[in-house]
């Protein structure tokens, strides 16, 4: 059995007529419902400094179109964040050897939906792939004599 969270909203006009013991009330509700939840995330194609992440939207009746979001956190900092129009995101810019926290969520008129999170860490450059195969050395000496 699935759960849906719905926010139920009142707005109450009242309104009182000609004899004070008398109040017409009107109440309007409106059911608001957040986007779902993303599903199915996973980063691919991860290199020292950038990586893809794709995810499914949730089961969602909306009639909204919602905008899909990553934040990329390092720590308690957001160094990245990229809005998109489906639920896939190309991360650049990031850091050799370092964890990342990746919250991904849904967004729409009427409101934003739960994260969800994935852990990456980008792997750090081989030895060769930093250091040049040969260096030249010139060393000049001075003889005294």
């Amino acid at each position: 059995m699935t759960r849906k969270l719905c926010i139920l909203l009142f707005s109450v006009v009242i309104i009182q007529s000609v004899n004070p013991y008398t109040i017409n009330i009107s109440i309007q509700s409106k059911y608001q419902e957040p986007p779902s939840q993303l599903v199915g995330c996973a980063y691919h194609e991860v290199t020292t400094d950038s990586a893809a992440v794709t995810c499914s939207a949730g089961s969602t009746s909306e009639k909204l179109t919602p905008t899909y979001h990553i934040e990329v956190r390092e720590g308690n900092t957001v160094i990245l964040t990229k809005n998109s129009s489906k639920p896939r995101f190309n991360l650049s810019t990031l850091s050799p050897g370092r964890d990342y926290v990746l919250a991904m969520y849904a967004s729409h008129q009427k409101g934003r939906g739960k994260e969800t999170t994935l852990l990456l860490r980008t792997p750090t450059p081989k030895a060769e792939e930093v250091a040049p195969e040969r260096v030249s050395i010139n060393f000049k000496f001075h003889l005294k004599g």
